[in-house]
């Protein structure tokens, strides 16, 4: 009888570590898609994804085992129930505290896994942004020139369709898989509490118009000062923000005519940049 009776253990036990080991998967899912984690590749989740499958299974297995177990063994032990019960003492039951124990072990585990993946993601993030920010400055060395020479061809103000050559720069700047938008910031020659602003894919208007502003933010007052010459509030800025890049266009004379704002693309795989490539 002893033999049915630690098979039955085993299963117990093997089971619930499974059990376990889906419910850490299943945590970590959640987290994974609700905060946008950016910690396992695509390989690595189709693995984790077939380990939570097959745990799962095995799971279900076990316990369907340990209830065919357990009956059979409770109609093994029915008849001798009464002899045992008067030649020994009952096994007292494993005291309430050690499973409240056991329980907020595997919760603090839990909740020390899920903060430290997180402070994992914030680092695989700033890398991630760092890269983006490398790659729009890559081909700013290139685009830059190209956008100072669209520059004096636009009407002051700007109210009407910008040069068809500035809109297919803007559009082509756009289209990078790595990037999500892109931004054109001019100022307005006629009130310095304003700015005006082009993105091939406003929804405002039109794709083919510069939109006119009041200067409201802090990013806004930081482009006004580096028309001005100041570029220091802006280039904290962009140091600041994560998966944003602002470019500086300047004309022949090297003064500031406009500022580029490029957002980086956080779906993107940068995985498949190389450092310094």
């Amino acid at each position: 009888m002893k033999s049915p009776v630690h098979f039955l253990a085993l299963v117990v036990t093997a089971t619930a570590w499974l059990l376990v080991v889906v419910a850490t998967l299943l945590v970590l899912g959640i987290f994974n898609e609700a905060l946008h984690w950016d910690i396992f590749g695509p390989r690595v989740e189709a693995i984790l994804t077939g380990v939570f499958g097959a745990c799962g299974a095995l799971a279900g297995v076990g316990v369907a085992l340990t209830m065919v177990l357990g009956v059979a063994d409770v109609v093994r032990s029915f008849r001798s129930l009464h002899a045992a019960l008067a030649h020994q003492a009952p096994t007292p039951p494993p005291a309430r505290g050690s499973q409240v124990l056991t329980l907020a072990g595997i919760a603090l585990a839990m909740t020390a896994l899920v903060v430290g993946l997180a402070f994992v993601n914030g680092a695989i993030q700033r890398h991630r942004s760092g890269v983006f920010k490398r790659l729009a400055q890559e081909q700013m060395a290139h685009f830059a020139p190209k956008l100072a020479a669209q520059l004096p061809l636009i009407h002051t103000p700007p109210t009407n369709a910008a040069p068809a050559d500035l809109q297919t720069l803007m559009q082509t700047l756009n289209d990078f898989s790595f990037v999500s938008s892109v931004v054109l910031y001019i100022p307005d020659s006629t009130d310095a509490a304003a700015l005006w602003e082009y993105a091939p894919t406003t929804y405002r208007r039109s794709a083919t118009h510069f939109t006119r502003f009041f200067i409201a933010k802090d990013l806004d007052r930081a482009m006004r000062q580096a028309f001005d010459g100041d570029s220091h509030a802006l280039e904290a800025s962009g140091a600041r923000m994560p998966f944003e890049a602002y470019f500086i266009i300047r004309d022949a004379a090297a003064a500031p005519r406009a500022v580029l704002r490029v957002w980086g693309n956080q779906q993107e795989n940068f995985r498949e940049y190389r450092s310094g490539s």
